[in-house]
């Protein structure tokens, strides 16, 4: 293998972690985002209980 060829399999590799990575962390405000539309619904809903 040619010096060239270990040095783009190593930046292919490095391209694929950062590509999951960043699969992980839009997952992961994905659930976020949901769990935060989640609280502010129950937050309403309190809120209105409150009131009456």
């Amino acid at each position: 293998m040619k010096p060239f060829d270990e040095i783009w399999d190593a930046f292919d590799s490095l391209t694929d972690d950062i590509h999951n990575l960043q699969c992980d962390v839009d997952e992961q405000l994905k659930r976020i985002d949901e769990a935060l539309v989640a609280l502010e619904l129950r937050t309403i809903s309190l809120e209105k209980e409150r009131s009456e």
